[in-house]
């Protein structure tokens, strides 16, 4: 079984795939492959020629929250940013996904990916299931992460709409509660994907 995990920047998925890697599940995070796909010489090339050497740190690796505060203040840049590393990192977000089945065929996957309505990628999956949250709580979620109030809002409206993205979910998970209360919903989620019964909301 393959799984997809989205929803909007904290809304909660990382969470939901804890959960799903402690039932059994091996999870792969799609901004992890991101990561790596940043160090890609070529990428890194196309970055630099694209937005500058102000995006590199000290260390001389891009620096992604110095990247992030130009691409997702300005729509145009974001796109520029997608057309670079969006590609690569699909690329090799499908072969982690094939390598893992052949490793195992029958332990589930896990991927957490906010992208994956924007990217058209649900038939991918067996299911998707989209992580809800509050905007005022998952603006609230990254300032206590470290973001400043204004990036976690322009990160938050950069990205598609809620209504957008179940759209392209098979289910819905809302979480605006504790985590307790959360684990609950996902070990239920679980059972019933389990046993194939394919509820469309665990609210």
């Amino acid at each position: 079984m393959l799984i997809g995990v989205t929803g909007g920047t904290g809304a909660g998925k990382t969470e939901v795939c804890k959960i799903f890697e402690r039932l059994g599940a091996k999870v792969i995070s799609a901004d992890e492959v991101g990561h790596r796909i940043l160090e890609d010489p070529e990428v890194k090339e196309k970055l630099l020629e694209e937005f500058g050497r102000g995006i590199l740190g000290e260390d001389g690796r891009i620096d992604r929250r110095k990247l992030g505060r130009i691409a997702f203040g300005d729509r145009a840049a974001l796109a520029r940013l997608d057309a670079i590393v969006h590609p690569p990192l699909l690329r090799r977000l499908k072969e982690e996904v094939s390598e893992s089945f052949r490793e195992d065929p029958v332990r589930p996957i896990v991927v957490d990916a906010a992208l994956i309505p924007k990217w058209g990628i649900s038939d991918w999956f067996d299911a998707v299931i989209l992580v809800k949250a509050p905007k005022e709580v998952r603006v609230a979620r990254l300032v206590e992460g470290g973001l400043s109030e204004e990036e976690a809002l322009m990160r938050t409206e950069a990205q598609m709409t809620e209504e957008e993205m179940e759209r392209a979910a098979s289910h819905v998970l809302e979480n605006e509660g504790s985590l307790e209360e959360l684990e609950g919903k996902v070990r239920s989620l679980w059972r019933n994907l389990k046993e194939g019964g394919w509820l469309r909301s665990c609210s």
